[in-house]
């Protein structure tokens, strides 16, 4: 069963929330340039991206086994999340880690894979990377929009 909303009362258009995803993630996790840890984080590692009207939050604990969430806020109002978790299932060379990426990836004896069902409105799905065939690591996620009551 598919919980995806049609046609959601939103402000912005889904492909506006999708590209600003897309450009949160790679300005973001994958510079590590806009790390932030605080008193307030509790131990979180937190990243931020904004644009314009858009701020991205990536929030989360852990390497080897870790748990997180992302917040998309539109005009200072949450209107996007996603919660994951999981993380290595044996050890593996440092630097290696996956965020939410394409459907299939190789490189040499690496693999990684993402399968996302429903759309940027619902979804949830799982992530991996095998080395020689045999998956070393594993998240879990679900998210969606947010609509508030107004």
């Amino acid at each position: 069963m598919e919980y995806t909303i049609e046609n959601p009362q939103i402000p912005f258009s889904l492909s506006e929330l999708t590209n600003f995803i897309d450009e949160a993630s790679l300005n973001s996790y994958a510079t590590e340039s806009v790390e932030a840890r605080t008193p307030e984080t509790d131990g979180y590692k937190v990243l931020k991206y904004e644009n314009g009207d858009w701020e991205y939050e990536d929030k989360y604990t852990g390497y080897a086994r870790s748990w997180g969430s992302e917040t998309v806020k539109y005009k200072g109002e949450i209107v996007w999340k996603v919660v994951y978790g999981g993380g290595m299932i044996e050890e593996i060379p440092e630097g290696v880690f996956a965020h939410r990426g394409p459907e299939h990836f190789e490189e040499g004896k690496w693999h990684y894979s993402s399968k996302t069902h429903g759309d940027i409105t619902y979804f949830h799905g799982d992530e991996e990377i095998s080395f020689e065939g045999k998956v070393v690591f594993f998240h879990r996620f679900i998210g969606g929009l947010v609509i508030a009551n107004s």
